[in-house]
């Protein structure tokens, strides 16, 4: 009898390390299933109308933003979209590619959450807040773009989004 319950207590233990060694893991690593993309936009305010091909002196910096996201393939949700975490961009220097991942300041997601593999959508809205909910917002939405977006798993994505479209930059 005692060789079965150490027998038990010795898988628990077992069983009660590995999973700390994997919230661990989890919580300051990303897997090989996830992903960060990082947005650095290089959009100047002239060159926004020319970017969506609207009619020039349509874009108001004052009245309007610019919306970074992927499709979820949850789309029954309200949350139709997820909104990419916007960094300022002044120049090359201010990219870090030795970053490391970050639970506070990197929103990750798994391969499976986003339906287009490598679709950046950008979005021009009159929606001031930021964000974007296909049910609320797809009203304020004056003009899209989609752009074919190169990104790997297992690493965080830097993404510059200039006039001519969007490169990953660090490799």
């Amino acid at each position: 009898m005692k060789k079965f319950l150490y027998t038990v207590l010795t898988i628990i233990i077992f069983i009660y390390v590995s999973v700390n060694i994997f919230q661990f893991y989890n919580a300051h690593y990303l897997l090989d299933t996830e992903a960060v993309v990082n947005i650095y936009p290089n959009l100047p305010d002239e060159k926004v109308d020319k970017f969506f091909l609207l009619p020039e002196g349509t874009f108001d910096p004052k009245k309007h933003t610019i919306i970074y996201s992927f499709i979820k393939s949850d789309a029954y949700l309200l949350d139709y979209y997820y909104n990419l975490p916007i960094y300022n961009y002044s120049s090359l220097e201010n990219l870090d590619c030795k970053e490391e991942f970050s639970k506070e300041k990197h929103y990750r997601f798994n391969r499976n959450e986003i339906v287009d593999d490598g679709i950046l959508y950008v979005r021009l809205s009159t929606d001031k807040s930021g964000g974007f909910n296909k049910a609320k917002d797809s009203k304020s939405t004056i003009a899209i773009r989609m752009l074919a977006v190169s990104f790997t798993f297992g690493k965080i994505n830097s993404i510059i989004v200039n006039s001519d479209g969007a490169i990953r930059y660090c490799d």
